[in-house]
């Protein structure tokens, strides 16, 4: 267990849910919600003295490159998320490869730092993406989530793999609104059974879920539930039940091979 890591991941992202499903909401601004979360989860890291990584869509640190800065000037790792929050597997593979070229380099302008990280956009990736993450000189991608819900599939060669870490055996999910429906209890529990099985454990969240959205329009139940300051009690708490020192970025993970799955 000694060399094994827990690896905090946060997607930065525009807030977008009324614009893709057609919910009602009170929200119009994409960014403020996102950001003001990623203020509260900066200052949580910064007491416990933990480094994380922030996956950025570009168009979000575009619109607020003060918060962006702040992240890697903290020494955060700044990673790709994309240009825009949508899906890349419908997009035609020449957009895909404009906009994510565009995307890492407007984020290591901004961020003043080289972007090797990815992940996709709700998780959805496919060879195709692999190819040009490849191209475009990507060293690891955080896109697959082995759930139960989710075959297994193949991964690129050359671009090293950190899957979001589900439950062992059981392969359900143990990140975002999984954690705040069933309980921190069923994330410290898969967290303690992968660190005793010698596996590193990679957690993802989205920055607006630490603003509470529990009064938006017709968002589901089980998206807004146990959103805001109730959830960033329930993330400190699961710091709170390991060393500081376990919590590293996944640019320490791809620089350092024994922390390899």
């Amino acid at each position: 267990m000694k060399n094994n890591k827990i690896f905090l991941t946060f997607d930065v992202e525009e807030f977008t849910f009324s614009v893709n499903n057609n919910f009602e909401s009170k929200f119009k601004d994409t960014t403020k919600l996102p950001k003001k979360g990623c203020e509260k989860i900066l200052n949580l890291l910064k007491e416990y003295q933990i480094n994380s990584t922030f996956f950025f869509t570009a168009n979000f640190a575009d619109m607020e490159k003060r918060i962006t800065k702040k992240v890697s000037d903290e020494g955060h790792e700044i990673a790709c998320h994309g240009f825009l929050h949508q899906d890349l597997t419908k997009l035609n593979l020449g957009r895909i490869e404009k906009d994510l070229k565009k995307a890492k380099k407007m984020l290591e302008n901004i961020a003043k730092t080289k972007v090797i990280g990815f992940r996709a956009p709700y998780l959805r990736i496919n060879n195709n993406i692999f190819r040009i993450l490849e191209r475009l000189n990507f060293k690891y991608d955080s896109s697959l989530q082995y759930h139960f819900f989710h075959p297994y599939g193949k991964i690129s060669p050359s671009i090293k793999e950190f899957p979001v870490s589900v439950f062992p055996f059981l392969r359900l999910p143990i990140s975002w609104y999984w954690m705040r429906n069933l309980g921190l209890n069923w994330t410290n529990l898969a967290t303690k059974i992968l660190l005793k099985k010698k596996q590193n454990v990679i957690l993802y969240f989205h920055t607006w879920e630490f603003v509470n959205i529990s009064n938006f329009g017709k968002i589901p139940f089980y998206i807004k539930r146990k959103t805001g300051n109730c959830f960033l009690d329930q993330l400190e708490k699961f710091i709170h039940n390991f060393e500081s020192s376990m919590f590293k970025t996944l640019r320490d993970y791809e620089k350092n091979e024994k922390y390899w799955i």
